[in-house]
């Protein structure tokens, strides 16, 4: 009998296939294991009929030499054809769904142009863009897949009728006019009519697939292919279904995609990215009777390089950031008071939030998704604070009342792990950030002292790591775990604040390296950045973890990022997958302003002492707005910048 993509082999040459991933009218795909290079790869089996047909075959191997060319971060690379099987770069993710903000979907549409861009000035066109064509990496990376491979396949009779989210690809003539080719639902109407295409029949999928982005529903449906295609031609859009805080200029780059006749439509991609740049990105509205939790979220991504905490961006290419703020649980309040303390964190995954917020004046850890409102308490967790997750995001640990506990992350009975005595009257902060290690080794700050060390499982507790005396200091905290699991990045804090700083340690061994002084704690951001805090603005600089030598210049991420130089606390955690949350606003103390220059240092002082919230430099460069504290809240005035008057 012949082979069919139901039964691959176990080797396809030198590729060993390891799980099935899918299958649908063109083959099914496989994860499977380049032996030569030692790295895992997607697999596509073409059917029987289509792999033994020489024609096709031939046809279809130099359309992949041309999709092979294409060379772009959010496009999922063509590694070679085998044995009447497609390898290609495996993506692990998510399809693209909605409903998302307006915010996260310009991030994501930003990326789905570069890549539509790169394909059509090579005269590729996908014809088949579709969510489930499209995933979203752990990392907040889209990309494209499939791309073009329609172009020369052909689904069966079954598949074409049976859902209209599938490809009815019916011919490998995909030029001619009077073929369908594509899915029903993200059809331009010339191409459900059957004619000749071009790059516009991209341009209405991806109008199709933004409006669904932000409406999470379907823009066309119907109980068959035929219904669906006849609602993409004589339908129009209901531009109503858009959520009503959906910006005027991201309605108009809608609107411009999904023309149905496509001498009106945008005539190339290039368009919409230029009207995705007037795009003004949306505020978010309080709602009556809630309170907004004074954190807020950043994913900061770059098309091809990832995010945040696992590639960063190269200097020619800006960052693309998505921020929004958290809302608290409905009859809750922030626990904070003006402390600056790590309260909110986000799993290593980057999905999930932990965060302290009280009732009747009780904190309690809350989690919730990062694509829900939704949040639901952890019973059992009153007094809560410091949360941080094991590296898998099953468990979550925490401080209570001089106690190291864990808990479930989806709920259950809390385990004390170890127990120290208090070292300040606030009994909720006076344990100073723990870790989560990959082999379970927990390291904690008690607040004073040195960082100590315990296993998941609970125990006795030893210390990890031994104060400096010559550098006067008094305590460790802080500590976070590096891809490794072996070496440790820590804040030391010191009597002569001018010693602070942030070193990394390999456990075990009591040789440290100073990454940076600094007055508050850091993070290190893989490959290699170390994020640290100056002035109540975030930086991130490139570092060497051997030497701990500093190059480039530093990477503003966020201004007026909570902290506090008397005990080195911050506010601000990062995920694996480089999601940043962070508390917005200045803890109300005296400070004065200062120029700084690229490197975050000092250079010269501002004025005198005063609350300082945060302020906004003139266009001359010679003045500048302050928000400061003020009898019973704060004033709006200016400073003038060479004399310090205010």
């Amino acid at each position: 009998m012949p082979r069919t993509a139901m039964d691959a082999p176990s080797t396809i040459a030198h590729y060993r296939i390891t799980a099935k991933l899918g299958e649908g009218g063109m083959g099914a795909v496989y994860r499977a294991t380049d032996t030569k290079l030692n790295r895992n790869v997607a697999v596509k089996v073409l059917p029987a009929e289509f792999a033994a047909d020489t024609g096709r075959m031939q046809r279809f191997e130099r359309e992949a030499q041309v999709l092979a060319a294409l060379n772009h971060p959010n496009i999922a690379a063509i590694y070679g054809i085998e044995a009447g099987a497609i390898v290609m770069e495996l993506v692990e993710g998510e399809d693209l769904r909605g409903p998302v903000p307006a915010n996260v979907a310009i991030g994501y549409a930003r990326q789905m142009i570069g890549a539509l861009e790169a394909a059509h000035e090579k005269g590729i066109v996908h014809r088949d863009l579709k969510p489930a064509n499209i995933r979203v990496t752990a990392d907040g990376v889209v990309k494209l897949l499939d791309f073009g491979l329609a172009k020369a396949t052909e689904a069966s009779a079954a598949v074409a009728g049976a859902s209209p989210t599938i490809s009815p690809t019916l011919s490998i003539g995909m030029t001619q006019a009077g073929m369908i080719l594509g899915t029903a639902a993200y059809m331009s109407p010339e191409q459900a009519r059957g004619k000749t295409i071009d790059q516009r029949a991209d341009i209405w999928a991806f109008g199709v697939i933004l409006y669904e982005l932000l409406t999470g529903t379907p823009l066309y449906g119907g109980e068959t292919i035929t219904d669906t295609l006849a609602a993409v031609v004589l339908q129009e859009p209901d531009y109503s279904r858009l959520p009503v805080g959906t910006p005027s200029g991201l309605r108009r780059l809608i609107r411009g995609c999904l023309q149905k006749d496509p001498k009106t439509r945008l005539r190339e991609i290039g368009d919409a990215r230029l009207l995705l740049e007037e795009v003004e990105t949306p505020s978010v509205a309080v709602a009556p009777r809630r309170s907004w939790l004074p954190w807020a979220v950043a994913a900061v991504a770059v098309a091809g390089t990832g995010v945040l905490a696992s590639q960063w961006p190269k200097a020619a290419a800006p960052p693309v950031t998505v921020r929004f703020p958290l809302e608290l649980p409905e009859g809750t309040t922030d626990p904070q008071r003006g402390l600056a303390a790590a309260q909110a964190v986000p799993s290593p995954d980057g999905k999930r939030l932990a965060f302290i917020a009280a009732s009747n004046g009780k904190p309690a850890i809350w989690i919730r998704s990062m694509d829900s409102p939704v949040a639901h308490r952890l019973d059992r967790t009153e007094g809560a604070s410091l949360p941080f997750w094991s590296p898998d995001g099953q468990f979550l640990g925490y401080f209570e009342e001089g106690r190291l506990k864990k808990i479930p992350a989806a709920g259950g009975a809390p385990q004390t792990l170890a127990q120290f005595p208090q070292t300040t009257s606030s009994s909720r902060l006076s344990a100073d950030g723990g870790a989560w290690g990959p082999d379970g080794t927990i390291l904690y700050s008690p607040g004073d002292g040195p960082l100590m060390r315990t296993t998941a499982s609970g125990g006795n507790a030893a210390p990890a790591t031994a104060l400096d005396e010559a550098q006067q200091e008094y305590k460790h905290a802080s500590p976070q775990f590096l891809p490794d699991g072996k070496h440790v990045v820590y804040f030391a804090g010191s009597h002569d604040r001018q010693k602070n700083g942030i070193y990394v340690l390999e456990l075990g061994s009591s040789r440290r390296t100073l990454l940076r002084r600094n007055p508050t704690r850091g993070a290190w951001g893989a490959p290699d950045y170390l994020l640290f805090l100056r002035e109540g603005t975030l930086f991130a600089q490139r570092t060497n973890l051997d030497t701990g030598r500093a190059t480039g210049e530093p990477m503003r991420i966020a201004e007026e990022v909570t902290g506090n130089e008397a005990n080195g606390r911050t506010s601000f955690a990062l995920s694996d997958s480089g999601v940043l949350v962070y508390r917005a606003g200045n803890i109300a103390r005296r400070s004065r302003l200062a120029w700084l220059d690229r490197q975050g240092n000092r250079l010269s002082r501002i004025g005198g002492e005063g609350r300082y919230r945060s302020t906004r430099l003139s266009p001359d460069e010679k003045s500048a707005a302050v928000v400061v504290g003020a009898e019973g809240g704060y004033d709006i005035a200016t400073i003038d910048l060479s004399t310090g008057v205010m």
